[in-house]
């Protein structure tokens, strides 16, 4: 059963919250509904990231890990190489 709340916030939050909710294809309704469920469950704090930020975490952090391991194997290379 679906039952109306209001809410006040910020004109500026609300605004920020309908472009997300538009670009992400979602209702506002659906945002502000799936947080207030994962409030009361046992889901880890990562399923409260947005789509977003759950999409790239961990992205940059494997490339700039794997460019910085291959920055050490090359300065180890030219080091013990005589």
């Amino acid at each position: 059963m679906n039952t109306k709340l209001t809410l006040r916030l910020d004109g500026a939050a609300i605004q920020r919250a309908k472009r997300y909710a538009q670009s992400s294809h979602l209702s506002l309704s659906r945002i502000v509904e799936d947080y207030f469920q994962a409030l009361g469950s046992n889901r880890s704090s990562s399923k409260l990231l947005t789509p977003l930020v759950r999409e790239v975490s961990g992205v940059a952090t494997a490339k700039a890990a794997r460019r910085w391991k291959e920055a050490y194997a090359e300065y180890l290379a030219k080091k013990y190489s005589g």
